[in-house]
């Protein structure tokens, strides 16, 4: 259902409603005039039972008693279906149910001119508002990448540049003072929002070959959240998922390319000399991907959308230093345990649970640099396997002198210093488990990392080629208007753009992408 806009009053709200619901400036007042229409339906909606549930449907959206003209703008503008669709989703069905029928008396107010069924779109002078809206998104900055908390700050600067609708009136010269904003502008979101700190905008109005246009800079200072796959942690390759969709249907605004000329700029760029990502590193093969389409995973509702991912990799020297040659050298203190006697069972176990305790007391260490995941990283898998190697030195010292000597024997063999008979033997083989664990470690340790680089270098290459041919193939499908020779840094646009004149090509329609996350089939394995 929309609502028919016809020449703009001051408020920015048709005409038509406006007469409607002249005199009536509160919610109360509306409410006075259902009592007062005589009309039972309106007379029951207008009564306590019902209406406290048209309160509390206006006060979770944001409106007050006094609100009721901005309320009455805000329809003109989204149209009903618009209007509810971005109700917070606390409202209760009920309260739903009882704003619904508040619209129905509008419409029936307005003489049946809000039907059922119309497209949702906003409507000028009773032609359909269906503006082509040119898009750009450039990633300023990246910055406070958090492994631990799954989220990372992002800086935005989203250029759009829109003709001037003909109920618009741009201000005059000599009135804009930097501050203009016009009556209707692009919505759009921010999605896996998890801060907004920041927003500003600025908007201007510029003629191009003699047709008035908008062009408006909004800058986004937000933290997103992005689901990371840590299974080859600490050599693990990450993107960054920045998407920005429409929240207005393609029938009311339709996003493009911005053009220069005949050229189309990219729909996404990336100012990698302003990028921190703490112990991660830009993927200079394919360092963005990115491409603008629309979105129909709402049959009912189609949305354009720009999505960019950035690429990065894991610097393995922060970890290897502070993390793999620490636990290395605590398990390999475990071995200082033979310059005990081997009958000395005590003196050993002293040693190897102290080491024991103290690896045990690290790993908690760890566990504060990753989330809690339900699978293994690959640093994990060593620091259990370090673990396992403490217990089995612990039980070869517990276990070996009770092959040779009875519990009789060995406190004899621990307080007498002459020779004893065997005692040879137990030496020797307390030497031969020295060396087998020795070089257990030792080869473990060497067949562990150099797997470990050989995956990586493995990962690295599939993820790599994954993001070439992704753009590739965005490229091929019309969905994006760079590829990836190189790495794309951002400025903001200093030349206006040239209108696209006559029919344009229709924007491909994609499927929307897998969650953010989600490792691709093509370099998983």
């Amino acid at each position: 259902m929309a609502l028919p806009l016809g020449k703009n009053t001051r408020a920015g709200y048709p005409k038509s409603l406006a007469g409607a619901c002249v005199g009536v400036t509160t919610f109360e007042a509306f409410r006075s005039s259902l009592s007062a229409s005589g009309v039972p339906k309106r007379i029951s909606l207008a009564g306590d039972a019902r209406w406290k549930h048209v309160t509390l449907a206006v006060k979770m959206s944001g409106y007050d008693d006094g609100d009721f003209q901005e309320f009455i703008r805000d329809i003109g503008i989204l149209g009903c279906s618009e209007f509810i669709a971005g109700m917070p989703s606390t409202v209760t069905p009920r309260a739903r149910a009882a704003l619904h029928e508040v619209l129905d008396a509008l419409r029936e107010q307005l003489g049946g001119e809000l039907e059922e069924g119309e497209d949702r779109t906003l409507q000028v002078e009773g032609q359909q508002l269906n503006l082509s809206l040119q898009m750009q998104m450039n990633i300023e900055r990246i910055f406070d990448l958090n492994t631990l908390s799954q989220t990372f700050g992002c800086q935005l600067l989203i250029v759009m540049y829109w003709r001037l609708p003909s109920w618009e009136k741009p201000p005059k010269p000599f009135e804009d003072d930097g501050d203009w904003e016009p009556t209707w502008t692009p919505k759009f979101r921010v999605k896996n929002l998890v801060e907004e700190m920041l927003v500003t905008k600025y908007f201007r109005h510029v003629v191009i070959n003699g047709s008035p246009w908008v062009v408006s800079r909004q800058r986004h200072l937000v933290r997103l959240y992005e689901q990371m796959d840590l299974r080859s942690f600490p050599v693990d390759c990450q993107h960054l998922n920045i998407c920005i969709q429409s929240t207005l249907a393609t029938e009311v605004v339709k996003w493009t390319w911005v053009t220069k000329g005949a050229a189309r700029e990219p729909e996404a760029t990336l100012d990698t000399t302003r990028c921190l990502f703490n112990d991660f590193n830009l993927v200079t093969d394919v360092p963005l991907t990115s491409h603008m389409s629309i979105s129909t995973s709402d049959d009912s509702r189609h949305l354009s959308y720009i999505h960019a991912k950035v690429y990065i990799r894991r610097n393995l020297f922060f970890y290897f230093v502070n993390v793999a040659v620490v636990i290395c050298l605590i398990c390999s203190f475990a071995f200082c345990a033979w310059g005990v006697h081997p009958g000395e069972i005590q003196g050993r176990q002293d040693t190897d649970f102290t080491v024991i305790l103290t690896a045990v007391a690290f790993k908690l260490v760890l566990c504060g640099m990753v989330p809690s995941v339900s699978y293994l990283t690959r640093l994990d898998i060593y620091v259990l396997c370090c673990l396992m190697l403490l217990s089995m030195l612990t039980v070869s010292h517990t276990v070996l002198p009770h092959y040779f000597y009875t519990f009789s024997d060995m406190s004899a063999l621990t307080a007498l210093p002459q020779t004893i008979p065997g005692e040879e033997d137990l030496i020797n083989a307390d030497l031969y488990a020295l060396w087998i664990f020795a070089s257990l470690w030792v080869v473990f340790n060497l067949i562990f990392w150099i797997s470990v680089m050989v995956l990586a270098r493995r990962e690295y290459h599939s993820f790599c080629t994954y993001g070439i041919r992704q753009q590739a193939i965005y490229v091929e499908q019309g969905l994006s208007t760079h590829s990836n020779a190189s790495i794309l840094t951002s400025t903001t646009p200093q030349e206006e753009p040239t209108p696209v004149t006559g029919q344009e090509e229709p924007m491909p329609v994609t499927p929307q992408e897998q969650p953010p996350g989600v490792v691709p089939a093509a370099w998983a394995a």
